[in-house]
């Protein structure tokens, strides 16, 4: 059950069963009925008692009639605060002192003064419960908007991981047809490198025939190369001897004509015959 307050007189949101115009007649009924009781203490007279019990009547329907609105919107609070225990067990706890209280005012009227205080420390209690619950309705209420930001941000996140799920699934669909591919083609290249293997070891025997017969072919050449090269110094001192024959034949064929022309003439065309039967051997080139 939620007080009204005395200095605005405005309805709360929990209890919808009590007006404003409620709250104001309870006021006026309750600062009547204070006014009356100060008054009860001074007035002697029967007339005077009359009018007030009439006033004190008038009083008391207002306030049964509050008191059912009361009822009706601890209906409703009970309803909706179930769930808080601790603050349902204090409702309970002032709403029994109430019950009671109103039995006893019914009773008798000495009662109402500690009616009135019980009255208000309740209210005082019921404020104060008021103000916790609502600040643990608005700390529930930021709770629940920080928890709505979280599930959107996770269903965000469910969907942005569904479309990274789809992805990594055609990916591996894509790297198992590749592996597919892999194995097919890694069965060809065992059987090209068996073949490979095979026409390596063919290549390597005859390498090694070839090998054989590059060394033979190397030893040979060095001794064509040996031979050649006592060739070309033969052919060198051959060529210097060929040179000096040709020198001292050219200084003969001086001298004979030289001779031919001192001598007689009776031997003059015996040594021109001579002179122009003779070969001249031609040069040799260096080697």
């Amino acid at each position: 059950m939620q007080p009204v307050k005395k200095e605005c007189g405005s309805q709360p949101r929990c209890c919808p069963g009590i007006t404003k115009t409620d709250g104001l007649q309870a006021q006026k009924s309750l600062q009547t009925f204070f006014y009356l009781s100060i008054k009860l203490r001074k007035i002697r007279p029967l007339k005077q008692l009359s009018i007030v019990v009439r006033k004190l009547r008038f009083s008391y329907r207002q306030l049964s009639r509050l008191y059912r609105q009361l009822s009706s919107s601890y209906r409703q609070f009970n309803l909706f605060y179930r769930q808080l225990s601790s603050s349902y067990r204090q409702l309970s706890s002032s709403y029994r002192q109430l019950s009671r209280f109103y039995r006893q005012l019914s009773c008798s009227y000495r009662q109402l003064s500690s009616f009135y205080r019980q009255l208000s420390s309740s209210y005082r209690q019921l404020s104060r419960l008021y103000r916790q619950l609502s600040s643990s309705y608005r700390q529930l209420s930021c709770s629940y908007r920080q928890l709505r930001r979280l599930y959107r941000q996770l269903s965000r996140f469910y969907r942005q991981l569904s479309s990274f799920y789809r992805q990594l699934s055609s990916s591996y669909r894509q790297l198992n047809l590749f592996y597919r591919q892999l194995s097919s083609s890694y069965r060809q290249l065992s059987r090209f490198y068996r073949q490979l293997s095979s026409s390596y070891r063919q290549l390597s025997s005859s390498y090694r025939q070839l090998s054989s017969s590059y060394r033979q072919l190397s030893s040979s050449y060095r001794q064509l190369n040996l031979f050649y090269r006592q060739l070309s110094r033969f052919y060198r001192q051959l060529s210097r001897l060929y040179r000096q024959l040709s020198r001292l034949y050219r200084q003969l064929s001086r001298l004979v004509r030289q001779l031919s022309q001192r001598a007689e003439p009776i031997f003059v065309p015996a040594a021109q015959a001579a002179g122009t039967n003779s070969v001249i051997p031609p040069d040799i080139p260096d080697g």
